[in-house]
């Protein structure tokens, strides 16, 4: 059995500012250097043990797996395929300007995403794509193996929704997806399932007032 636990990046500046994203670059929030470290403790703690470790190269999920990795003590392996979606001119925009400028594609990114397609960017469908490829990747190259990936919403979603045969019209409906939660997809030589979404289980150790992490 393969397991592959994608692990949505802390939360950057941007997330904090309210900014586009994509593929644009942004570096860790204190809190989302916070949350990095509480899943670097759980993952102590319960005893979680991974064969391998693959990130995006993109600063605020390779900043997340720095962390992460370095309790582990295993070496990252960056992949283009696992990059966030790309947004064209949105990148690095507040999300409110978004809204105003291009309100009929801000909607569809948001309840339409099978129609969501703008200028310079990637479709939900072109993200999909890039995540299956991953994910056969994963199987090809590391079958038997346990995987910690770290990556980005779109894709994780994409990715799940792919898995579960959800059309993209319905990916948001997936559920929630915080900073740095939990998706694992698992396959059993038979093909791939989806074991668990958007799940939190360290959340407590970076909403307390003080823990040391360290």
């Amino acid at each position: 059995m393969t397991s592959i636990t994608f692990v949505r990046h802390g939360q950057s500046k941007a997330n904090l500012e309210g900014r586009i994203q994509g593929q644009s670059e942004s570096v860790l929030s204190e809190l989302g250097v916070q949350q990095s470290r509480s899943l670097a403790f759980h993952f102590a703690k319960t005893g979680h043990v991974f064969d391998l470790v693959y990130s995006s190269p993109l600063q605020r999920a390779l900043q997340t797996a720095i962390i992460v990795a370095k309790d582990l003590g295993l070496d990252i392996i960056q992949s283009d395929f696992i990059k966030e979606m790309n947004l064209g001119f949105w990148e690095s925009k507040p999300i409110q300007d978004i809204q105003k400028e291009n309100p009929l594609e801000f909607r569809n990114f948001n309840f339409r995403p099978d129609l969501f397609q703008i200028a310079g960017g990637e479709t939900f469908e072109c993200v999909q794509k890039r995540a299956v490829s991953f994910l056969n990747h994963v199987i090809d190259k590391h079958s038997g193996k346990k995987i910690l990936v770290f990556s980005h919403g779109v894709l994780i979603r994409t990715a799940s929704a792919w898995v579960k045969n959800i059309p993209i019209r319905n990916v948001w409906d997936l559920g929630k997806l915080e900073n740095t939660a939990l998706t694992k997809i698992i396959h059993d030589g038979n093909g791939f399932r989806l074991s668990e979404f958007g799940e939190t289980p360290h959340s407590a150790f970076w909403e307390k007032e003080k823990i040391c992490l360290n």
